[in-house]
């Protein structure tokens, strides 16, 4: 099964072409070699953001700096928001609607 799973809409912005790797930084094309990398560069990031916490109030913007901080080093996207439905294991909201769920969750 694939990690990343999309559907309906075009991820050449967001997929290497035939595949359902996401372009990165590193530029791994194989799906268990990014898995890994990711796993290893977001632990060692989330170490930092424990010792160096984000200020501020926790609302959207909050969420997407913690976003971009912890995948910076993977990938360019980080911390904006999609407008393609990928996502790491299940997708819990489909592009179109996250400006507007964040509204109500952050209201």
């Amino acid at each position: 099964m694939d990690r990343y799973k999309h559907s309906y809409e075009k991820t050449a912005n967001y997929c290497y072409k035939g595949t359902d790797v996401l372009i990165n930084n590193l530029n791994i094309t194989n799906d268990k070699n990014l898995f890994e990398a990711e796993r290893i560069l977001v632990m060692f990031r989330t170490s930092e953001l424990q010792d160096n916490q984000i200020n501020g109030n926790f609302d959207f913007k909050c969420l997407k700096s913690i976003h971009k901080y912890l995948f910076q080093d993977i990938y360019r996207w980080a911390g904006d928001i999609r407008n393609c439905n990928i996502a790491n294991q299940d997708l819990f909201c489909l592009s179109d609607y996250i400006e507007n769920f964040a509204r109500e969750i952050f209201c």
